[in-house]
């Protein structure tokens, strides 16, 4: 029989983001670990990324109802008053750091 040997990987994550699925993972019992296997079994299995797991699509203003747009803003206003946004440099130097490995 053979045994599948467990290969080390260091993937840069966001550290909050990463903090933030262990702790919904591990109230189904699921490490995080584990949860990245299924992804990567389920990427062989399919031969793709899973569809369910893909980026949706950005919405378009010109398809939203006045509510819908209403909503967005009205997030949009209440994110940064509760400070969760970041300044055009924090942007920039996010997206260089995320570009790096590319």
């Amino acid at each position: 029989m053979t045994t599948a040997v467990a290969e080390i990987e260091y993937i840069p994550v966001d550290a909050k983001l990463k903090r933030e699925a262990e702790s919904v993972l591990s109230q189904i019992g699921m490490s995080y670990a584990q949860a990245v296997d299924i992804l990567a079994r389920r990427i062989i299995f399919r031969q793709k990324f899973p569809e369910d797991l893909e980026q949706p699509p950005i919405p378009c203003i010109e398809d939203m109802t006045e509510e819908e747009l209403d909503m967005h803003i009205q997030r949009a206003f209440d994110e940064i008053e509760a400070g969760k946004y970041h300044t055009a440099e924090e942007v920039r130097q996010i997206m260089e750091a995320e570009n790096d490995g590319f």
